[in-house]
């Protein structure tokens, strides 16, 4: 079975059916929670935040969901308040953010002030979707400027193709 990369996180979700999905390409999704968390910070509590790391990782568990954000667990001293306070008036904001994205369900406050994001099912499946029929790519975009690519193996010590 051919395991596309990237897209190993995905496995543990399941996508039932598929309705007219409209194309999607594959996207960094760290990248798009940790600019939503970044707006949402702004918002929330001025533009100083902009140089705040956002703290977003992929969940440990998969009753956290698939992201979590310990951003206001790090903040809390910072700001003389509790981190579960600040969750809570990040999360309207953020939950904002996230649906304008359309990839994120709303964000849950969890134990001290941690925030678990997780993925739409529906927006899991156009991505799925987009990438299996992208036949020759699998929804990853081709490098510019790379005429030939050739992968070296680490392991293996070869170019393949070569």
């Amino acid at each position: 079975m051919f395991v596309c990369p990237g897209m190993a996180f995905l496995s543990r979700r399941l996508c039932m059916s598929v309705q007219s999905a409209p194309q999607v390409r594959l996207k960094n999704f760290k990248r798009t929670v940790e600019s939503c968390v970044t707006k949402a910070l702004v918002t929330s509590f001025g533009a100083e935040m902009q140089a705040v790391d956002p703290l977003v990782t992929p969940a440990t568990k998969a009753e956290f969901g698939d992201y979590q954000c310990n951003v206001c667990l790090s903040l809390a001293k910072k700001m003389g308040a509790k981190p579960r306070d600040l969750a809570g008036q990040l999360t309207p904001t953020l939950n904002a953010e996230l649906a304008q994205s359309g990839l994120f369900q709303d964000c849950e406050i969890a134990g001290p002030g941690f925030l678990n994001i997780k993925f739409r099912d529906e927006a899991l499946a156009e991505v799925l979707k987009s990438a299996l029929d992208d036949v020759e790519r699998m929804g990853i975009a081709k490098v510019r400027g790379m005429a030939n690519p050739r992968f070296w193996t680490p392991l293996l010590g070869f170019f393949p193709g070569a």
